[in-house]
């Protein structure tokens, strides 16, 4: 009886080899997908923020604010939602807009919120690309 291994040519030598090259190829596609994802990424997943610039309580059921909107050099609608929040950050109204973007970096929008009570603040919660 002969061994098999010996007379083709396997050992552990070779099945060390083969375990180091697999791990080193998938670590080289993983960290290669990690910055083609962070780099890479297309308008429509480009992240998009607002901020409040200035707010003016009308009555006390309604807040007017003045927001900066800033993103990724993009054309098309972005859709945002703000809280209207009173001085214990509980939130006192609610609104959804959207504003249109040319191309621009940055662009300043007013919009008006209706609240159950009397605000003290106007918070950009989310944006995203309609």
């Amino acid at each position: 009886m002969t061994d098999l291994d010996a007379r083709y040519g396997r050992n552990k030598r070779n099945s060390r080899r083969n375990v180091i090259t697999l791990a080193v190829s998938l670590a080289v596609v993983f960290f290669g997908w990690a910055l083609s994802v962070n780099f890479f990424t297309p308008a429509e997943h480009a992240s998009f923020s607002g901020d409040s610039i200035a707010y003016s309580q009308h009555t006390d059921t309604r807040i007017v604010a003045k927001l900066k909107m800033s993103g990724g050099v993009v054309t098309g609608v972005i859709h945002c939602t703000a809280k209207a929040l009173d001085d214990s950050y509980a939130i006192v109204g609610f609104k959804e807009f959207d504003t249109r973007f040319a191309g621009e970096q940055e662009k300043s929008t007013q919009i008006e919120i209706n609240t159950v009570a009397k605000a003290s603040s106007v918070v950009v919660e989310s944006c995203s690309l309609k």
